[in-house]
């Protein structure tokens, strides 16, 4: 395969005429096995192939991809992103492409992925059917995996490859007014252990059976995992930006080296974590161990490549997110506080003002009331309004590090008073 993107890669430059470009060719084999109440509703599978061609011609960005990779259609994707370019303004956020650059090479396949067939993806489907069944429940989902190829070259020099699987399942249990999901990932399939995210469902979906409503106040919560990474992926994408906080668009202008986050706070992103598989570049830069939050210090923040050419800066971005943990348990972080919810998930997070990081969202799939250390029963979801570092600095614990997925390795987080504002109807 690597010789065969390199073949298209080299038709490609040989016919570049561009001042500046950079040329990513890839292919993706997925398989994808979709279930629905309780029945397997779709399987579908193929090669997707892909060629991306971004070019600059006196400073001005031209860009086209095209599915069909074939000389004709690949000389196609070149000139009419060259006719972009020449067409278009000047960009005054342009900035060379990489120049070559040594990279951290890690493992990112397993043959394990490729060697689930279609018949063991049914059966770990019957498995989570049979599950359902059991409690009179119904499930709905999806188990997919993809082995992922791409080279990527630019004009001063660069050159990367990358050969990598994924697998994935995530999963909805119902029954009534009881709802809850799971959804896991990682790169190598035997290292996705089925029967915990199936014991992990069961028992969030049996903590849901007695309900009482409950109104909105300000309560300790735990937030497990996938909550927690929910949290701050959102958090990444509303401020964590180097350009927007030098320009005073966000809470973080001027802190940058500065304790101005929870103690208990410490976010990095590693190309050497064993237990995760990122890539080991983008088109902006290659990847390596950086911190951005050290023990409520603000490290570093998400900076482009143009914004670090004209600020003397070297530019970085989360590829993967790891937050430290304290190790301790559940039954742990819920003797730490007299009583609080522990919240299953988040979603519909939305950002009110991004000066002040203050973002709103409701809870999702499942929220337990528990009181002296020991879960009592769920009650209903909730809205709620924070402000991302003010919540930091509210974090009492954190637990045991879990991995979501294969560039995701988060904790269970307690953190006082969280901000409900109002209860939801769904």
């Amino acid at each position: 395969m690597k010789e065969i993107l390199r073949k298209h890669i080299d038709f490609m430059q040989k016919h570049a005429a561009a001042d500046d470009y950079e040329i990513t060719i890839s292919m993706s084999e997925s398989q994808d096995t979709r279930f629905a109440q309780n029945s397997v509703t779709q399987h579908i599978g193929g090669d997707f192939w892909q060629a991306h061609y971004r070019c600059t011609i006196d400073k001005k960005v031209g860009t086209y991809s095209t599915t069909l990779i074939d000389e004709e259609n690949l000389l196609l994707c070149i000139q009419k992103a060259e006719e972009i370019a020449k067409n278009n303004s000047p960009d005054d956020d342009y900035s060379p492409t990489m120049k070559s650059e040594k990279f951290t090479e890690r493992k990112t396949y397993f043959p394990s992925v490729e060697k689930l067939d279609t018949a063991k993806m049914i059966e770990i489907i019957k498995k989570c059917i049979d599950k359902a069944e059991a409690k009179n429940a119904k499930v709905s989902g999806i188990l997919s995996k993809q082995i992922n190829t791409k080279m990527y070259v630019t004009k001063n020099g660069f050159v990367g490859y990358e050969h990598s699987s994924n697998v994935e399942i995530s999963m909805t249990m119902a029954a009534g007014h009881i709802e809850t999901n799971i959804a896991y990932g990682h790169s190598d399939f035997d290292r996705l252990k089925i029967d915990e995210i199936l014991s992990q469902i069961e028992s969030q979906f049996d903590a849901l059976s007695e309900m009482k409503s409950m109104d909105f106040a300000p309560i300790p919560v735990i937030l497990r995992p996938q909550a927690v990474a929910q949290l701050f992926m959102h958090a990444i994408w509303f401020g964590f930006q180097r350009k927007m906080a030098d320009q005073g668009m966000t809470p973080f202008t001027g802190l940058i080296g500065k304790k101005c986050l929870g103690e208990k706070l410490n976010f990095r992103s590693s190309i050497s974590d064993p237990d995760l598989c990122p890539s080991h570049f983008s088109s902006a830069l290659v990847y390596k161990d950086i911190d951005w939050v050290k023990a409520g210090v603000l490290e570093n923040l998400t900076t482009s490549r143009d914004w670090a050419a004209k600020n003397n800066l070297q530019p970085c971005q989360p590829y993967n997110m790891i937050i430290d943990g304290e190790g301790l348990s559940e039954e742990e972080l819920m003797k730490k506080v007299p009583r609080g919810l522990i919240v299953n998930n988040l979603w519909y997070i939305r950002l009110n003002d991004m000066k002040t990081s203050d973002f709103t969202g409701m809870t999702r799939d499942g929220v337990i009331y528990f009181e002296d250390g020991k879960c009592k029963h769920s009650v209903n979801n909730f809205r709620f309004n924070e402000q991302f570092i003010d919540l930091t600095m509210r974090i009492l614990a954190t637990g045991k590090p879990k991995q979501i997925d294969s560039g995701t390795k988060v904790p269970p987080i307690l953190i006082d008073n969280f901000n409900f504002v109002d209860k939801t109807t769904f």
